[in-house]
């Protein structure tokens, strides 16, 4: 009842400014008064998108009215188109989505780190549901796509996570990909999407079983490491660690002799950096990639090299 009291007062101001062209009215105490007292009902989890329209009309006009001074309307009136973006407000004008853009991310993110977060999480189709309103919103060249195509990504395995429906998998791989086109060459964040395609590539492997996921996951991680710089060891070691267990995996089943060569070398890559934290952890996957290879060729070098690595692996546990 109080809210539809709020509702019709701010209209029937609203009104007067349309027909008189008088924005004093905006400025009216109890027209603010409504105003704060719809902002205050809002909740995330249901949004008032009446509600939220009238407010956002009403905070437009004051920001016309008092100009540049009156930051904090132009911030309510952009939080409000943006919790109607992420609502899914279709009547919500494209001028308006586009400028509640970098908000309504901030809104979706934050709600995206909600649902991977201990505690009370919220739905994961509502989740989807915001980041599948979002990439339909951001144009193809805006800078935020590929980080856009990148989280619908992680929503996805997050429902794949609780449904196991391998579409949702399939369709996260996809996600990734195109994060990674839409990444131009000089963009600081390519190598990170190309890491996140091939975690994507190698967890639907180990659903799937198949090897070509594998080989683009191999194709990602090198590519990567071309583009990481060779000052950031921490990340190098990463990458060089996680591509030295896709080309072992892919071992495994292929038994080509060239993976598990290139795995003992990205393995050895990934040693490099003593003061790295995961050093130890790298020190052992040495150890076991050295392990399988002399247990496939039987040749006594690669065995005493395969020992030796032991030790130092056995030490930093």
């Amino acid at each position: 009842m109080l809210r539809k009291i709020s509702i019709r007062a701010l209209r029937r101001c609203l009104e007067r400014v349309d027909s008189e062209g008088d924005y004093s009215h905006v400025h009216a105490p109890l027209a603010l008064w409504h105003a704060r007292r719809l902002a205050a009902g809002h909740r995330d989890e249901r949004p008032d998108l009446e509600a939220l329209s009238v407010l956002g009309r009403f905070h437009r006009y004051r920001y016309r009215a008092i100009g540049p001074k009156s930051r904090r309307d132009r911030d309510i009136m952009i939080w409000t188109f943006a919790q109607r973006l992420i609502a899914g407000d279709e009547s919500l004008p494209s001028r308006d989505a586009l400028d509640a853009l970098p908000q309504a991310i901030d809104l979706a993110t934050d709600l995206l780190v909600r649902a991977g977060g201990p505690g009370r999480r919220p739905p994961v189709e509502r989740v989807l549901s915001v980041w599948r309103r979002l990439h339909d919103a951001v144009p193809d060249d805006h800078p935020e796509r590929p980080m856009v195509w990148n989280n619908l990504r992680v929503a996805l395995l997050f429902r794949f996570a609780a449904t196991r429906d391998v579409t949702d998998m399939d369709e996260a791989v996809a996600a990734a990909r195109q994060a990674v086109d839409a990444a131009s060459a000089d963009d600081p964040e390519r190598a990170l999407f190309l890491r996140y395609l091939g975690t994507t590539l190698v967890t639907r492997h180990e659903r799937t079983q198949v090897v070509t996921d594998l080989d683009e996951a191999v194709a990602a991680w090198r590519e990567a490491l071309r583009i990481v710089p060779a000052k950031d060891t921490a990340e190098r070691s990463s990458l060089s660690s996680l591509l030295g267990f896709a080309l072992l995996t892919r071992f495994l089943r292929t038994k080509r002799q060239a993976d598990i060569e290139d795995a003992i070398v990205s393995y050895r890559l990934a040693t490099q950096d003593a003061n790295d934290p995961d050093h130890d952890k790298h020190l052992s996957n040495l150890a076991t990639a050295l392990t399988v290879r002399a247990d496939h060729t039987g040749v006594t070098a690669h065995r005493e090299e395969a020992e030796a690595a032991q030790e130092p692996a056995v030490r930093a546990r």
